[in-house]
Order: C-alpha cells, then sequence, then structure tokens
C-alpha cells in the first residue's frame, strides 16, 4: 500500500466543495488500505468553528494544519493575506513532512500546486495535480486580473506546475479539452467527475422532506439557490427569472443558502427588483445536506459562459444526488449544461433569455410534485454519475498507476 500527501487550503471539518471531496477521497483511500496526510490551513471558507493549527487524526487520515490568517475570503487583499499566509506557512511545514509515494495538489488556493512542486522535487516523487478550476484563465475571464505583467507571472508559474505534473485530474471533459490544446498536458490527463455522498444524500418526496416541514413549506414551492456566489455565477438572468416567476407563481418562495456577504448582496438585489418572497439560510452542517437540498421543488445553478471549460459548478452533483431538477443558467456546452439537456434534467436559459424561458422554468418547478417519476429518474442518473464509491475508486486507481510508473 501506498502514502499519499494531499495538499489544500480547506479540509475538514470545513463545508468547502473541495474540502468536502478531499475529506470524501482521502478516508475512502484510508479504507482502501492505503496511508494519507492532508496539509491544510487554519483559515475558513464556510466553516463557523474555530479551528487549531497542529498535527490531528480524522477517520484514519493524518492532518496537518498551518496557522495563517483567517481575514476573510470576501474581500481581495484579505483572500490574497489569506493566500499568502497559508502558502508561506505550508511551504515550511512541508520542509519537515517525510516522504510519500505521491503528492497531490488541489488548485485552491491558485498556484498552491506549486507546494506539490516543491515536495515532488524534494522527494522525486511523482505530483498529481487535481484542477478545479483552471487558474489564471479564470481570473483573466472574469476580470479579475488585469495587469499584464502579473498576468505572464501566473501563466508561467501555472506552466510550471502543468509541466512538473505526472497526472492532471479534471472533473470535466469540457476542462480536459481546454488543457488538451497546450503540448505535453494531453498524455496526463485524466477526466474523474465531481461526486456526491449517495449515502447521505437520499431522494425523498416532497410530503417526507422534514426540513419543508419544519419550516412550513408544505403549501409553497421553493425554488432554491445553495452554495458559492462568485465571480463566475450569473446572477442578473437568474434574479430576473425569479422575479418573473413570483409574479406568476403566488406560492413561490426564493430560498439562498450561505452566509456570505455576497449571499447578503444577493438578497438584497432580489429585494430590490421587488422580489418578497426571499429566505436565507446559512450553510447546514454536511449531515443535514440531504434534507436541505430535498426541500427544494427546483434549483438554480448558474455559471458565466466566459468560463466554460474552466470550471464545473460542483453543487449540481449534491442536487441531482437528492432528486430534484436544475434551472440551470449558463450555455448549452458547458459541462453542466449538456448534462441537463442530454438527460433531462431540467431545462436551461441561456443569459439574458429570462422572460422567454419563464414557461419551461414553470414546469420545472412543477415537475417533482406533478410527475411521480422525476425524482427516481433523477436520483437513478446521479447513481450512474455522481457515486462518490465510484469516482473515489476511479481517483484511487490514477494514484496507484502513478506510483507504479
Amino acid at each position: 500500500m501506498s502514502a499519499f500527501l494531499f495538499i489544500n487550503q480547506y479540509y475538514w471539518p470545513d463545508e468547502a466543495a473541495t474540502a468536502q471531496l478531499l475529506t470524501d477521497l482521502a478516508e475512502d483511500l484510508v479504507n482502501a488500505g492505503h496511508t494519507v496526510t492532508v496539509l491544510c490551513g487554519q483559515g475558513r471558507y464556510a466553516c463557523n468553528e474555530q479551528l487549531e493549527a497542529g498535527s490531528f487524526l480524522q477517520n484514519g487520515v493524518f492532518i496537518e494544519r498551518v496557522a495563517c490568517s483567517d481575514r476573510g475570503r470576501y474581500r481581495w487583499r484579505d483572500r490574497v493575506r489569506d493566500i499568502y499566509s497559508f502558502m508561506r506557512n505550508a511551504k515550511e511545514r512541508l520542509k519537515h513532512l517525510s516522504p510519500h509515494d505521491a503528492v497531490i495538489s488541489m488548485s485552491s488556493p491558485p498556484l498552491v500546486g506549486s507546494l506539490g512542486v516543491l515536495f515532488h522535487r524534494m522527494h522525486r516523487v511523482p505530483l498529481v495535480f487535481w484542477v478545479q478550476d483552471i487558474y489564471p484563465e479564470v481570473a483573466e475571464k472574469l476580470g479579475v486580473v488585469k495587469n499584464r505583467i502579473i498576468r505572464k507571472w501566473l501563466h508561467l508559474r501555472a506552466n510550471q506546475i502543468y509541466t512538473a505534473c505526472a497526472r492532471i485530474v479534471v472533473p470535466g471533459a469540457e476542462m480536459e479539452k481546454t488543457l488538451a490544446t497546450r503540448k505535453g498536458l494531453a498524455s496526463k490527463l485524466r477526466v474523474i467527475p465531481n461526486w456526491a455522498d449517495l449515502d447521505q444524500i437520499r431522494a425523498t418526496t416532497l410530503e417526507e422532506n422534514n426540513f419543508r416541514k419544519e419550516h412550513g413549506w408544505e403549501r409553497e414551492r421553493i425554488l432554491m439557490y445553495s452554495g458559492n456566489v462568485g465571480e463566475g455565477h450569473e446572477q442578473q438572468t437568474m434574479l430576473t427569472l425569479v422575479a418573473l416567476l413570483e409574479a406568476e407563481l403566488p406560492s413561490l418562495r426564493f430560498v439562498v443558502v450561505g452566509d456570505s456577504p455576497r449571499h447578503e448582496e444577493l438578497l438584497a438585489r432580489a429585494r430590490g427588483m421587488g422580489i418578497p418572497r426571499v429566505a436565507r439560510f446559512a450553510f447546514q452542517p454536511r449531515c443535514l445536506l440531504g434534507e436541505l437540498l430535498g426541500a427544494a421543488d427546483a434549483h438554480l445553478v448558474s455559471q458565466k459562459p466566459e468560463v466554460d471549460g474552466l470550471m464545473v459548478p460542483s453543487k449540481f452533483y449534491g442536487i441531482v444526488a437528492a432528486g430534484r431538477p436544475v434551472i440551470f443558467i449558463g450555455s448549452q456546452t458547458s459541462e453542466v449544461g449538456r448534462h441537463v439537456a442530454e438527460a433531462r434534467l431540467g431545462t436551461i436559459v441561456l443569459p439574458g433569455t429570462a422572460a422567454a424561458a419563464k414557461r419551461s422554468a414553470i414546469k420545472v418547478l412543477n415537475m417533482v410534485r406533478e410527475e411521480s417519476w422525476v425524482a427516481p429518474y433523477i436520483r437513478e442518473w446521479a447513481e450512474k454519475n455522481a457515486s462518490r464509491a465510484v469516482r473515489t475508486r476511479e481517483f484511487r486507481e490514477v494514484l496507484e498507476e502513478v506510483v507504479k510508473c
């Protein structure tokens, strides 16, 4: 059996998407007989409790959590300070870790892969880069990084990481196409889509859902947006559509899940557009995620077309695991758009076409309520395409392959 070192800014008990995925993979690798160490930071992304720096053991996984600033991820300057402090202290801790058979870096924060390159060079072990967002292209497309010199430096560092990798794992075929155009990368690429814990998230009927009962939503239609609100998410079309739907459906309630300033801004924009029936909830513990997602009649997922092929909204997989349809604000050629269209998992609303999409969105909102086959059908798709057990086994096979080479 092998020893694997993972590097990511966030890990359990944080509820960040990358933290949840890494926790699943790390624990499944341990259950398969491997030794796993996770190097992460003390800062928080979606976690209310204070985290201590130090060495810990959680479900068989060795956690090396370094001290770093926790100013917050909502102001750019604070985010940069947190990243810098994590990278600096993680680099120092890295020097004192024992050799492993392979090192796996995630892409949060951007260029954290450079720490994997350092460990790879120190111990001559293979490096695997697990890419959730392709940087710096995402930042460039969204206008976050405009300085030409900084952009050139970021591209240089990113290329150094890709060159050092034995394998590059991406969650979607569109991201694979993006990276395959670069010289020398095609043979390194492996597509392993993100997943949901199908044992933890189950597909129940609306009548059985305890979250709906607890909040008195039995007679309401719940349209939910759960998860990160970032620059890559298309908001204007989404809010315009919600306003049109509320005017048509008096029973509609727009539910936003998340406790960041950006979630507050989203709610403020919604109220400013005359959307009165809005509710907001903080991020829920993972053990309650199934009940939360299952409380909705339908879910909103959004992605700006500019970042197609550069990222995949991971929230999509939890939604379909709960057996709920998706109203996707984005393009048909994106990863999620393609799944929604091909498997009939909801509807696609192209940016700027909220009025034209109103009827199809109403149909999606009524699907689970009026058609008994819908929730089991969507859940069946998730079981075939978004299983934690299947995806982490595929990842384990990639890692075992790398170690043998």
